[in-house]
Formats: C-alpha cells, structure tokens, sequence
C-alpha cells in the first residue's frame, strides 16, 4: 500500500467520528475490508480513481448523518 492509500485510510477512519457512535464500528470495518480488497491495485490513474470516490462517499454519508432537517409546523400550528 502507497503512503497516498495510508494518508487516505487514516483521514477516513478519523471521519468516523464524525458519525453518530453506534455506527462507528459498521462504517470502520466496511473502510478497512475496502482497503484490504484493493490493496493489491498498481495502476495510479484507478488508485486516484478510487481515492477521489472514497472521499465523495465519506463526504455523503457525514452529511446524511449531520444533515439539519428543518423543523416542521406542528399540526397546532398548521390548523390556525
């Protein structure tokens, strides 16, 4: 594995603790079994490939887990 790929997981796995805890320990082990499946990839332009749909993912799920759903008016509210 590249210092890249290592640099990569170690700012993935800290992103975890972005997320709600109880999901910790899903998205970790999915993180590592992803970078064990590829390790053995040489070709830099599907690496780079890899790593930019890697941080694209990560990005996704922090924002659906951080995401702000704007309050809705209660049905009290809503009847006046």
């Amino acid at each position: 594995m590249t210092q890249a790929a290592v640099y990569l997981y170690r700012k993935l796995y800290r992103r975890t603790r972005e997320l709600p805890r109880p999901s910790w320990d899903y998205y970790r082990r999915h993180l590592r079994e992803n970078f064990v499946s590829h390790s053995e990839e040489s070709s830099d332009e599907r690496l780079q490939t890899m790593f930019d749909r890697a941080v694209r993912d990560a990005d996704w799920v922090v924002n659906k887990y951080t995401k702000k759903i704007p309050q809705t008016q209660t049905a009290k509210e809503s009847q006046l």
